[in-house]
């Protein structure tokens, strides 16, 4: 009896023990699954006192009807509030606040189910994280990340120190011939290399976003514009609302709200904006000293992009007109960054940079210029999908109140300026993003810039400058008479001192607004100007395109980078390869393309796959001076009897020519423009590949 009674006890121990076993496995499983909504690790690069939260879709619907649209501490649901309250909630508002202009798309495209909380900065953000976690409304916790730009350090010069002569400049911007990335011909600097740049010269003669273009809007999500610069201000985009106008948005909006030195989070939703602060410097400390710095690196993207072309100061940009008074390609500039106090660094937020990218799409920017990232991760695409900053990203594409492609946008990113570091190991976020064009650097000598970061998640590659020798790998830095880093590197547009109505007194009081950098977020405006560019030029002509037909042209106007790369680079490092506008502008008038080989020794070229039967006649061939300069070409012939054209051209790349009949067709003059691509081994169908 007594032996029965104890195996029946023991069974029943048993079973109680097994009973407590499973319901704490359940409830680790359950923990565990909560705590897998987490995105990442807070790492350094994480804001304090701040995640951001995903809540389910029907969630949003109910916490938007219990709690006022200007946000505050509640949710209205009793579950998720007694989360908040938890991890002593200051702040609870949505990520992108509420617009009625623009509502629809937004709840569409998902962002009203983005809320972000913040609570005491010395709590530990991962223990906030797993607290909210656990609430079964929230899809998940993510960390608002600092973000950097990809710039190197600016060194001004004296301006009107030049070395090619004006009378060979298209346009009369003074320092138009140190700008190598536009038109390179081997005698700027050093360590150049003839054709190592976008050929914007050939390319606008083609077309030149002239003022009377259709408007293309070029976001710079970047540190201000400034809108004032002589150079600037006649291409900067103008809001046209009157209400967002009143309240200092006038060519773009800031998006970094600081409440006071300390804490900066922009909790006020019905003012998330404030006008663009270029006169806001920063503060650092320099030994015992104490003084003030500009913020350049915007103001030196937009010039890039859309600087005014012939007006007879500086510089000129990739799509800045023609007539000296401003083209239609608009720069509006929407800020991202802040200055630091006691530092010379700036810093932003993936908050601040997703309301950015939303904020411009609905004000109809086509491209938007991303020159910053985050430092290098191991994250992947899944992970990304997961962030604030790809909500905004895919709105910006998905929901662009732009027509030119359709209601669609692109995003252009820098790939990162880790590549020294990484030997292209890593890919950079968000540039790795299959739905953003990623642009890494070269130099003026087609080598990858040193820095750059590079990987087959890069998609094409511009000129950001290489201050380095030929090789892209010696440390030594040539100098001339433009100033430390005037061989190999971009130069653009800086803050102006004589009108940014700067309060402060900088530590280096500066007389130019001109100067030299590089990086990969030099690069990233060459391809973003680029793209506006011909945007500008397909509606200006009547073509339309899908986005992914534009953004598969844009990287078939590309030249071999491959014969540059040095031995430890794949061939798909670099992308596609180098940007050509002239090959973009004539890929969308649809001009025929022939494809020759580079020879010292003279070639026979049949013209019949360009003028067809017409060839049959005698042709003549026209070739523009730039054309002889650009591809080498030392033979005078100009007369193709029966359509076969001899000809010598040493140099790789891609001009226009003209070819006629010496007599009419019929009752036509048949005038057709050619591009002539030149390349060092060429398919043997003679084709582009």
């Amino acid at each position: 009896m007594k032996r029965s009674l104890f195996l029946l006890l023991s069974v029943a121990l048993f079973a109680a023990c097994t009973k407590d076993v499973e319901e704490n496995l359940a409830a680790n499983a359950e923990t565990q699954a909560a705590y897998s909504k987490i995105v990442g690790q807070p790492s350094a690069d994480a804001m304090k006192g701040m995640v951001v939260l995903r809540v389910d879709e029907l969630v949003a619907d109910r916490i938007e009807a219990g709690m006022t649209r200007s946000g505050g501490t509640r949710s209205g649901i009793e579950s998720l509030d007694s989360r908040l309250d938890q991890v002593g909630v200051e702040n609870f508002h949505r990520v992108f606040p509420v617009d009625d202009r623009f509502e629809a798309d937004h709840r569409a495209a998902g962002l009203h189910q983005w809320y972000y909380v913040t609570f005491d900065r010395e709590d530990d953000l991962m223990a906030a994280a797993r607290t909210l976690s656990l609430d079964e409304n929230i899809v998940s916790v993510s960390f608002d990340r600092k973000l950097k730009h990809y710039g190197r350090e600016a060194e001004m010069i004296p301006v009107g120190d030049v070395t090619r002569a004006e009378a060979e400049m298209p346009y009369n911007d003074p320092l138009l011939s140190l700008q190598w990335h536009y038109n390179n011909d081997g005698t700027v600097s050093k360590i150049s290399t003839a054709g190592a740049d976008v050929n914007a010269f050939n390319a606008w003669k083609i077309f030149s976003a002239d003022e009377n273009s259709p408007e293309i809007i070029v976001a710079v999500v970047d540190e201000p514009v400034q809108a004032t610069h002589p150079d600037l201000k006649d291409n900067m985009w103008v809001n046209p609302d009157p209400e967002e106008v009143a309240k200092g948005l006038v060519h773009g909006a800031n998006f970094v709200v600081i409440e006071n030195k300390d804490d900066w989070w922009d909790i006020n939703n019905d003012a998330y904006v404030e006008p663009l602060s270029w006169e806001l410097t920063n503060l650092f400390i320099n030994g015992s000293s104490r003084g003030y710095q500009y913020m350049d690196h915007g103001t030196h993207v937009a010039g890039t992009i859309a600087a005014v072309n012939n007006n007879g100061i500086g510089v000129a940009g990739v799509a800045g007109g023609n007539s000296g008074k401003g083209g239609n390609v608009k720069i509006m500039s929407c800020q991202i960054y802040r200055p630091i106090e006691q530092s010379t660094e700036t810093e932003s937020s993936e908050i601040c940079t997703a309301r950015a990218l939303v904020w411009a799409a609905d004000r109809g920017a086509a491209v938007a210029n991303n020159s910053w990232g985050y430092d290098a991760t191991s994250w992947d695409e899944a992970y990304f999908k997961k962030t604030t900053i790809c909500a905004g990203i895919d709105y910006f594409i998905d929901y662009n109140k732009s027509t030119v492609l359709g209601g669609k946008g692109i995003v252009v990113f820098a790939s990162g300026n880790s590549g020294d570091v990484n030997f292209g190991k890593h890919e950079i976020w968000p540039a790795a993003y299959s739905r953003v064009l990623a642009v890494s650097a070269i130099g003026p000598n087609f080598a990858p810039a040193y820095y750059a970061d590079y990987g087959p998640w890069v998609d094409i590659s511009t000129p950001g400058g290489n201050p380095r020798c030929s090789n892209g790998t010696d440390s030594s830095v040539p100098y001339n008479s433009w100033g430390n880093y005037g061989d190999g590197c971009v130069l653009s547009t800086i803050i102006d001192p004589a009108t940014a109505n700067t309060k402060r007194q900088p530590k280096n009081p500066r007389t130019e607004s001109y100067a030299w950098s590089c990086g990969t977020s030099m690069a990233c405006p060459h391809a973003a100007g680029v793209a506006a560019l011909g945007l500008a030029y397909a509606a200006q002509i009547g073509k339309t395109f899908t986005l992914d037909q534009y953004k598969s042209l844009l990287l078939a106007s590309t030249y071999s980078l491959k014969s540059y790369l040095p031995s430890a680079y794949k061939v798909t490092d670099m992308g596609a390869g180098g940007l050509d506008a002239l090959k973009l502008l004539s890929g969308i008038a649809g001009y025929p393309a022939l494809t020759i080989a580079v020879d010292s020794e003279m070639q026979s070229v049949d013209l019949a796959p360009v003028v067809g039967g017409a060839a049959n006649r005698t042709c003549s061939v026209e070739i523009p001076a730039e054309a002889k300069t650009r591809l080498g070409i030392t033979s005078n012939i100009t007369t193709a009897p029966s359509g076969q054209w001899n000809v010598t051209c040493t140099k790789a790349g891609a001009a226009l020519i003209y070819v006629s009949t010496k007599e009419s067709v019929g009752s036509t003059n048949l005038r057709q423009p050619v591009l002539l691509i030149s390349k060092a081994e060429v398919a043997s169908n003679g084709g582009w590949l």
